[in-house]
């Protein structure tokens, strides 16, 4: 567990540019206990990189981050009122989705159904032959205040001329370079991930982003 919260009477909490990840369970768990005191201050919970938690193996494997049923928020799953609000994060993926444990919609990547949140998203610009940047945003602006952490980008991933390389995003940017050696002469596609191809499991190593390089973008 990343971070767990199970105190009576709180208020005022506030958990931001921490890089939670690698977990068993959820990289942030509101226990049963969890409540908030009279006229509490809301958890400002933002700037956060909560991502590849629920890696497992477990006997219940949930997501990034989640709301115990039988806490205060558990009338959320049915109504929208009684979810926790949380502010933007980045949790690992452009596209977060909400668990389902019927359908075996888990794992790293998803949000517990009783919890309201958004996502700190990312773009891929091109910056000079084999050299480019990824970027983070929240709300439209760029995510400066993000902690540091890692992400891997994979070129021609299957293909002779496989090659990963990992790099940090700091001050919500991180830049990468491939050798011009790497590249094929046409056909070429860059996946971000958050996550190794070669060091890990394929519980882990997942496409964030996929990115085919325009040929003008192959160097010489």
């Amino acid at each position: 567990m990343g971070i767990s919260l199970d105190a009576n009477y709180s208020t005022g909490i506030v958990i931001t540019q921490n890089t939670i990840t690698d977990n068993v369970l959820e990289g942030m768990r509101f226990n049963a206990g969890y409540d908030l005191c009279e006229n509490a201050v809301e958890p400002h919970v933002t700037d956060n990189a909560i991502y590849r938690n629920a890696r497992g193996p477990s006997m219940m494997i949930l997501g990034e981050l989640s709301a115990n049923p039988e806490g205060i928020y558990g009338g959320g799953l049915l109504n929208p009122n009684e979810k926790l609000q949380l502010e933007p994060n980045w949790y690992g993926t452009n596209n977060l989705v909400t668990w389902d444990n019927d359908t075996g919609v888990v794992g790293y990547g998803t949000m517990c159904p009783r919890i309201n949140t958004t996502n700190i998203e990312f773009n891929m610009t091109y910056n000079s032959f084999g050299n480019y940047s990824i970027k983070f945003y929240k709300n439209g602006l760029l995510a400066s205040n993000l902690p540091v952490f890692d992400m891997y980008a994979t070129l021609n991933r299957g293909t002779d001329k496989q090659v990963e390389v990992v790099f940090d995003v700091v001050d919500g940017i991180g830049t990468f370079n491939f050798d011009s050696n790497n590249f094929n002469a046409s056909n070429n596609k860059i996946e971000i991930s958050i996550g190794s191809l070669i060091n890990s499991t394929s519980r882990v190593f997942k496409v964030t982003y996929l990115y085919e390089v325009p040929e003008s973008e192959i160097p010489i």
